[in-house]
C-alpha cells in the first residue's frame, strides 16, 4: 500500500487475500436479475495498484482476479492460477487457458507477470509495494502458461502475498490515468455506469469461464449486473434493506438488530475495530512512553468496547483477526494496564506534566491536546466511543479533539500530513510479515510506519522470524507482537465482528468482502 491511502486495509480486509474459492458452479443457467448493495461512500479510485481502501476494494473485486483464492481457514485453492509450485524463495503458477480482459483480449502469463512487476516497481507508487518482498521478480512462459516469481530472499508466506495481488489487462497497465475510472481486469463483471455520491453499476460478462470452484457466467443464480449504492447514514441504509430495494449492507450501529431480524444471510468477520495508534513521530506527544502509558491506563477499554461495538465485541487475542494466522497465540492478555485515571494521572505528574488553563495539562510550554482520528465510515457507535474516550481523557487533563475521517481521507493524514496524534486504525490482516512494514522502518511521508514507531525489539524478532522456516518461526512472530504491546505502540482494545446482511441473495465473504462468483440470487 502507499503512502496515499491508510489502511486500505481497514476493517475490509487485507489488499492481499484473493477472492473465496468455495462458490462452486452449480447447473442451469444465469438469471437477469440485479443485486443491489449500499455502500458507505464514494471508491478513492478504479486503480487496483492504488485502491487498497475497503469501500474500493469492495468495488474492485466484482471486475478484477488474483491468481489464486483462499478459503476460509487460508488454504489455497485455484483460480486464475490451475496449479502451483510453491518454494523456499519462488512459486511458479501456471494458468488456466482461455483468460480474456473485459475488452476481449486474451490475458496472458505475460500479463500476469507484468501486473507483478508493476506492483513492485517503486516508481508506479503501488499500494502492493509494502506488502510484497523486496527483490520480487515475475517472468513469464505464454507457451506453458506459466508465470515465475522468485524473491532475493526466502519468504515463507510468498504465495498469500503474490498469489492475492488483484491482475491488470495490459490496456490499463499501459494507461494508469484511464485505470483510474474504468475496470480493465478479468473479473465476473466491469464496470459499466459510474454516478459519483449516487452509485456504481458493475454488467456481468457473459464469456466468464474461469471463476473459482467451477464458477462461469450461466452458473444459476449469478446475478446479471450488480448496483452498489452510496448511502453514506446507517439508518437509511437499513431502512432501504427493510423495504427490499437494498440485497445486502454491512451495519455497525443501533440498526444490526433489526436488520438481523428479517435478513436471510449473515455473514461476518472479525476486525480489530479498536485498535489504537499513538503518533510517534517528533515533538508529537505519544512519541513519550509516558505520555502513551499515561493514555492508555485513562482508558476504559472495557466500556470502550462496549459502546464501540454495540455489546458485540471480542476481546482481543492478537493483532491477526483473520486467517491464515498461522502462529495463534493470546499475546494480549495481560500485556495492557488496566483501567485507572488516578494512576494515569500519576503517571503524567511524575513526567511533568502540570495543570494549567481549564485543567489541561501542560509541559515545556505545550498543552497536551491530542488530535484523534477515526474512520468515520465505521458509523454512530464509533463516534460515540470516541466521545467517550474523550471522557476518559479530560479526566486527567488531556485535551482531545476529534475528526471521523471518510476512508478516503486518512491516508492523506497518516501517510502525508501527519496531522493527528492518536487514532483508532484497524488493520485487519491474516499473515505478520503483513503488519511489518506498517510498524517498523520508514516513516511517513517516504515510508509506511504509520505511527513512526521505533522498536527495536520488534525489529529484531520479526527479522529473525523472517529468516526461519515457518514452523520454527512462530515463537519469534508472537515474541514481535508481544513487544509492541510492552511499549505500548498499539493498543488493541476491542475485536469487533462486522457483518454483512443480505435479503433475497446467498453468498459468501472473503477477508470481509462479498465473494462476487459466490452471489446467487434468490426467486
Amino acid at each position: 500500500m502507499t503512502k496515499s491511502t491508510l489502511a486500505r486495509a481497514l476493517v475490509a480486509g487485507t489488499v492481499l487475500v484473493a477472492a473465496s474459492a468455495c462458490s462452486g458452479g452449480d447447473g442451469g443457467s444465469a438469471g437477469d436479475q440485479v443485486f443491489t448493495m449500499s455502500i458507505p461512500s464514494d471508491p478513492a479510485t478504479m486503480d487496483p495498484m492504488h485502491a487498497a481502501e475497503g469501500i474500493t476494494q469492495t468495488v474492485l473485486r466484482f471486475a478484477y482476479d488474483s491468481l489464486v483464492a483462499f478459503d476460509a481457514d487460508g488454504s489455497v485453492q485455484p483460480y486464475l492460477a490451475e496449479k502451483w509450485d510453491v518454494k523456499e524463495s519462488s512459486v511458479v503458477f501456471t494458468l488456466r487457458d482461455g483468460i480474456s480482459c473485459s475488452n476481449g483480449d486474451d490475458f496472458t502469463a505475460t500479463d500476469a507477470a507484468a501486473t507483478l512487476n508493476f506492483a513492485v516497481d517503486p516508481a508506479q507508487g503501488s499500494d502492493y509495494l509494502r506488502d510484497l518482498p523486496q527483490g520480487l521478480k515475475a517472468t513469464a512462459d505464454d507457451a506453458s502458461r506459466t508465470v515465475t516469481v522468485t524473491t532475493a530472499d526466502p519468504d515463507q508466506f510468498l504465495i498469500h502475498k503474490v498469489g492475492g495481488v488483484l491482475m491488470v489487462c495490459p490496456e490499463g497497465l499501459s494507461n494508469p490515468k484511464a485505470l483510474a475510472e474504468q475496470t480493465q481486469g478479468t473479473g465476473l463483471f466491469e464496470l459499466s455506469e459510474t454516478v459519483p455520491s449516487d452509485h456504481y453499476t458493475l454488467t456481468r460478462r457473459d464469456e466468464f469461464t474461469w471463476g473459482p470452484g467451477g464458477v462461469t457466467a450461466q452458473t444459476a443464480g449469478l446475478p446479471a449486473s450488480v448496483v452498489l449504492r452510496v448511502v453514506p447514514n446507517e439508518t437509511t441504509a437499513a431502512n432501504l434493506f427493510l423495504s427490499g430495494e437494498v440485497n445486502a449492507l454491512s451495519v455497525l450501529g443501533p440498526d444490526r438488530e433489526r436488520v438481523a431480524a428479517v435478513a436471510d444471510v449473515q455473514r461476518e468477520i472479525r476486525t480489530p475495530i479498536g485498535l489504537t495508534f499513538f503518533n510517534q513521530s517528533d515533538g508529537r506527544p505519544g512519541a513519550d512512553p509516558d505520555v502513551r502509558r499515561a493514555l492508555t491506563t485513562g482508558m476504559d477499554m472495557e466500556a470502550l468496547g462496549t459502546v464501540m461495538t454495540n455489546g458485540y465485541g471480542k476481546t482481543p487475542e492478537s493483532l491477526l483477526t483473520i486467517p491464515p494466522d498461522p502462529c495463534h497465540a493470546d499475546t494480549v492478555a495481560g500485556a495492557l494496564p488496566p483501567f485507572d485515571s488516578e494512576a494515569a494521572a500519576q503517571i503524567l505528574d511524575d513526567a511533568g506534566w502540570v495543570s494549567g488553563d481549564g485543567g489541561i495539562r501542560e509541559k515545556d510550554g505545550k498543552t497536551l491536546s491530542l488530535r484523534f482520528i477515526y474512520n468515520a465510515a465505521l458509523g454512530d457507535s464509533v463516534a460515540a466511543a470516541a466521545e467517550l474516550l474523550r471522557d476518559n481523557w479530560s479526566e486527567i487533563g488531556v485535551d482531545m479533539e476529534i475528526q471521523g475521517v471518510p476512508p478516503s481521507g486518512l491516508g492523506p493524514i497518516v501517510y502525508e500530513s501527519g496531522d493527528w496524534d492518536a487514532g483508532w486504525l484497524p488493520i485487519t490482516v491474516g499473515i505478520p510479515s503483513d503488519l511489518v512494514a506498517r510498524l517498523s522502518g520508514q516513516t511517513p511521508p517516504k515510508g509506511s510506519n504509520l505511527a513512526s514507531i521505533d522498536n527495536q525489539t520488534y525489529v529484531e524478532e520479526t527479522s529473525a522470524a523472517t529468516a526461519l522456516p515457518l514452523a520454527k518461526s512462530c515463537p519469534r512472530w508472537v515474541a514481535a507482537e508481544q513487544a509492541l504491546f510492552q511499549d505500548l505502540d498499539v493498543v488493541p482494545i476491542v475485536d469487533g465482528t462486522i457483518p454483512t446482511f443480505g435479503a433475497g441473495v446467498e453468498f459468501e465473504l472473503q477477508a470481509g468482502l462479498i465473494d462476487p462468483s459466490s452471489i446467487r440470487m434468490k426467486g
